[in-house]
């Protein structure tokens, strides 16, 4: 090896030059081996040395150039994804050099393999980057892809760009503004173009001014593009739907090939690679997505290859999902008429295509859905049940929320709505809640925030001000207007000016900017639309009002309408990214390029995201719940909406969310505020128990405002269900159920009518004349658990609807309710004064006896006569307690002292109080009576009710009796500690009288006034 430069510099002749290094090229650069021998010679760097001293010399020379050509080679191929190499070339300042062959020679084989050497040297090596950059490397390397350059040359050119766009940012612009793009897309139409195709039939070109609408199967129109502005004003500012589309003719009409020799095979390759790597860029995609477009033929050529050869699919399919990542973007995809029905057949053959291609072709048609002609498009395409199918068996998040953001899109186009809603829209949203939910945890709002609805109230009044603050006239059209630029382009290689507004200014095509983002789910505002009504709850009114208005007979009969013209600024070109987007293409010589299939990915962060997919990304939940609100407005009645797993789907999410009363609260209401939902939600399921249950949660977050909203808002939904069931409709079929033999159905409807009934008259109806009452005890007190504890709720709702109280619950009473008290203890009494022995239960107690005796005159008569108590200072009490006359007494010298209140000292000692009642009773002390039987009635609970229930009939006291039966219906207590209640009462010797008294109760409160 030592002596190769030595022997090199000692040929005296081309020709000996040529045959040395064509010797060198055979034995030395097919393996690495060699090549590590040659670069530790730096014989690399002499070459490139020589190769600069060979182009100083003209290229008439036969012999020069063959000396170059080999020398090229062997660069070419010591340089590939080698640094070392490169390095030693940039020693030996090679650029001008390289840079003469391309501007100068006219050997096609010459500046294609400098073409590949270049793209080697910049991939490597970024001063060598900077350097050609420098050097004009941008426009020499756009100058090789004209018509009259072999493919070789093209396909090299096309490579070196491509390295150079992905190393050099600066680079970017420097293509766009040479209009590099148009030609690499002029180069894959003439690649692909066998012959132009002139139509006999041809109709004749719509004028550039004019455009073409079509609706249905309704002839075409014609409609200056002036008077289109001013439909989309009216359109976007007005509430007005439209279902016209926008047509625009073809300009050329070209029939494609397939070419069959390998050059332009790999020529083919090279253009999508390069393509591939420019569309990948998110900060330049509405500039390349205008040259891409230019007249038309980019994405024509696109779609032929996506159509014709399965080999190109993927690369054509992964460009124009590129492209359709950015909103600006999105207007020149949609002006071509043929896009979105060709990927939607494609689709339709979703089992045959690899997973890249089913990825792209649904990113397309998905991201497709923010213009709103691309979405009537869509709708005509049939691809509706693909897109359904997908979405309900996806487990891939990401295909998720673009399938979302596609079906988010058509809440307004009421027309595309009813079908997907016929295709069963309904139930894969639910399908895919389910699948959110399915891991998901409780996003409760865990701060106590009594001021938030306030917040939120106040939030939404500003908003709903901005929104009705925006310009409605209709007739200040010109200050709205969109408009066209016909400027020649800087580029010289297009005849239009491509206008960056919301409407295409050659494809007419409605757009929603992506500058007016949807509002966050969590906003009670209303959601903008640009083809509806701003108010919601006012859609229905707005469709009847125009119903027989045509906004195109208006404004094409209007000869004012569209008359001027409103010129504007075009947008700054945004910032590229700071980081150069990452690719993984394949960098293979053109000879392993042609079977080599590209694929080039995209992380999400590296695009650039509508806004609205941005914040589906963020939580996709909400905006499903919120496409199924829109959906349960006008189609509340679907089916899908009384399925009883999606129904549990939604009480799920119900106790999920963190603003339960927000667009879950209204779906359900939407759902139960209709009649035709009423019989397969009440009668057929335990839906009715389910929503109850929402409301009684059990959370244990204290402080929680997500579950105080559920507790509201559960209660609520069952108020909504009430108007249905007390109308008409629902008291019908109630009745007839009522009426019918099937026990078990009787049973469930009598339970789950006093859920969501209120009326007493009503209820008079159903619980007496109809017998729904006795059902319901038997219901209790049948083997069903499940039933027999949701009907001691619907009880408890029952009360609370007809107002049973206990009378503890009073706020004057709630107000004076003692404090814990503790009784004194007996070794404080006074012992100078006579005592009264009581001989109790569980021991002995003694009393002041001439405080007994002032305090009541059946203890002075007692203790005054000839009474053996009175002989002995004895009293025997066997079935009293110590505690118990100890409060007793206590209480006497309260009232003695003037110290007691209207309510008793309280103590939760059920049996001390009622002991301490029974005495109060036994020796006429009224004074301590009252504060007494108050008490009592403060620490009545499910432990002691049955004891008061029972002691009050026994003794007959009215208060208590009262008391206790208010406590077994509306005590606030759960279903399954009332059935408990209710089983123990039942094998009580007063369980019939306590039937009698529930009813007597309940009819007391619901039988009509003049009975």
């Amino acid at each position: 090896m030592e002596y190769l430069s030595d022997q090199l510099n000692k040929c005296t002749s081309d020709k000996h030059i040529y045959k040395f290094l064509f010797k060198i090229r055979a034995n030395f650069i097919n393996n690495a081996a060699d090549i590590d021998k040659l670069l530790k010679q730096k014989f690399v760097g002499h070459l490139a040395t020589v190769l600069s001293k060979r182009v100083e010399k003209n290229f008439q020379s036969e012999e020069n150039n063959k000396i170059i050509d080999v020398l090229l080679s062997i660069l070419a191929n010591c340089t590939y994804n080698n640094k070392t190499a490169t390095n030693q070339v940039y020693d030996a300042n090679i650029i001008e050099s390289l840079m003469t062959i391309i501007n100068k020679s006219e050997n096609g084989i010459l500046m294609a393999k400098t073409c590949r050497l270049l793209g080697n040297l910049v991939q490597k090596n970024e001063k060598l980057g900077i350097s050609f950059e420098q050097a004009g490397a941008a426009l020499s390397l756009s100058n090789c892809l004209s018509e009259k350059s072999i493919s070789m040359l093209s396909t090299m050119s096309l490579r070196a760009l491509r390295l150079m766009w992905i190393s050099r940012r600066k680079f970017r612009f420097e293509i766009l503004s040479l209009g590099t793009i148009f030609k690499i897309i002029s180069c894959l139409r003439n690649t692909l173009k066998s012959e132009f195709k002139k139509d006999a039939n041809e109709v004749e070109a719509v004028p550039s001014n004019m455009v073409i609408l079509k609706r249905d199967s309704e002839p075409d129109r014609l409609i200056s593009k002036q008077k289109l502005s001013s439909i989309l004003t009216k359109m976007e500012t007005q509430n007005v739907e439209t279902k016209y589309e926008i047509l625009r003719t073809e300009k050329n009409n070209y029939e494609f090939a397939i070419p069959t020799s390998k050059d332009n095979i790999e020529l083919i390759t090279g253009l999508l690679k390069l393509l591939l790597t420019v569309t990948g860029t998110s900060s330049l995609l509405t500039q390349i997505a205008k040259n891409v477009y230019a007249d038309g033929l980019g994405i024509e050529c696109l779609l032929y290859l996506i159509e014709e050869s399965p080999k190109f699919r993927g690369s054509a399919l992964k460009i124009l999902s590129n492209l359709s990542f950015s909103s600006n973007s999105q207007e020149y995809l949609g002006i071509n008429n043929e896009l979105i029905p060709t990927i939607s057949s494609l689709l339709m053959k979703y089992e045959t295509l690899e997973l890249n291609e089913q990825r792209n072709c649904l990113e397309i048609l998905c991201l497709s859905t923010e213009n709103s002609c691309n979405r009537l498009k869509l709708k005509r395409s049939g691809v509706f049940k693909i897109l359904l199918s997908i979405a309900s068996n996806s487990k891939i998040r990401e295909e998720l929320n673009l399938l979302i953001f596609a079906f988010f899109q058509y809440r307004y186009d009421e027309d595309s709505l009813n079908l997907l809603i016929q295709l069963n829209l309904i139930n894969v949203l639910m399908k895919v809640i389910n699948d959110i939910i399915e891991n998901k945890k409780v996003d409760h709002i865990k701060v106590d925030d009594s001021d938030k609805d306030r917040k939120d109230e106040q939030k939404t009044k500003h908003q709903r001000k901005r929104i009705s603050t925006e310009p409605l006239q209709f007739g200040g059209y010109t200050k709205f207007m969109r408009f066209e630029s016909n400027s020649p382009s800087s580029s010289g290689y297009g005849s239009y000016q491509y206008s960056p507004s919301r409407s295409s200014s050659d494809g007419f095509s409605p757009y929603n900017s992506p500058q007016r983002c949807y509002q966050d789910y969590n906003s009670d505002s209303n959601e903008y639309s640009p083809v509806c009504s701003d108010n919601e709850e006012n859609s229905e009114t707005s469709k009847k009002q125009d119903k027989d208005f045509d906004i195109l007979d208006f404004i094409y009969n209007n000869d004012e309408i569209g008359r001027y013209e409103v010129n504007e600024q075009q947008k700054d070109i945004g910032e590229i990214e700071d980081e150069t987007t990452s690719l993984t293409l394949n960098d293979h010589d053109s000879d392993d390029e042609s079977g080599t299939k590209m694929e080039i990915h995209q992380s999400s962060s590296s695009k650039n995201l509508p806004e609205t997919l941005k914040s589906i990304e963020a939580d996709n939940l909400q905006y499903v719940l919120l496409l199924l609100w829109k959906v349960s407005i006008n189609h509340n009645d679907a089916l899908a909406f009384t399925n009883i797993k999606n129904l549990s789907i939604l009480i799920r999410v119900y106790g999920l969310v963190k603003k339960p009363h927000e667009k879950i609260y209204q779906i359900l209401q939407n759902i139960l505020e209709q009649t035709r939902n009423f019989v397969p939600i009440f009668i057929r399921q335990d839906f009715v128990f389910q929503i109850y249950d929402t409301a009684n949660t059990d959370f244990n977050h204290l402080k929680c405002y997500s579950c105080d909203k559920m507790k509201v808002t559960g209660f609520q939904l069952l108020k909504d269900f009430r108007k249905v069931a007390e109308g008409g409709y629902g008291q019908g079929q109630i009745a007839d159920i009522l009426l019918q033999d099937q026990i078990e159905l009787k049973r469930k409807v009598a339970t789950k009518l006093i859920y969501v009934i209120s009326s007493p008259e009503i209820l008079n109806k159903f619980l007496f004349n109809f017998g729904a009452l006795d059902i319901i005890m038997d219901t209790i007190y049948s083997n069903d658990e499940v039933l027999s504890v949701a009907a001691c709720n619907g009880i408890t709702i029952l009360s609370n609807n007809l107002n049973i109280r206990i009378p503890s619950e009073d706020d004057v009473f709630q107000r004076i309710i003692p404090d814990e008290f503790e009784l004194e203890n007996s070794e404080k009494e006074d012992s100078s004064n006579e005592q009264v022995k009581f001989i109790l239960k569980d021991g002995d107690a003694l009393f002041d006896k001439d405080l007994l005796m002032a305090s009541s005159e059946v203890f002075n008569s007692m203790f005054s006569g000839d009474f053996r108590e009175s002989n002995k200072n004895e009293v025997k009490f066997p079935n009293y307690t110590v505690l118990g006359m100890k409060y007793f007494f206590q209480l006497v010298k309260m009232s003695k002292e003037n110290k007691l209140k209207p309510i008793a000292p309280k103590i939760d000692n059920m049996d001390v109080v009622l002991q301490a009642y029974e005495l109060s009773i036994l020796y006429i002390m009224t004074d301590i009576q009252q504060p007494l039987l108050n008490i009592i009635k403060v620490i009545l609970d499910e432990t002691n009710v049955k004891r008061i229930f029972e002691w009050s009939i026994r003794n007959i006291n009215q208060d208590l009796l009262i008391s206790s039966i208010c406590y077994y219906l509306c005590g606030a207590i759960d279903g399954k500690t009332k059935l408990k209640l209710y089983l123990e009462v039942k094998e009580s010797q007063y369980s019939k009288e306590f039937k009698d008294l529930i009813f007597d109760c309940i009819l007391m409160k619901c039988k009509p006034i003049d009975d």
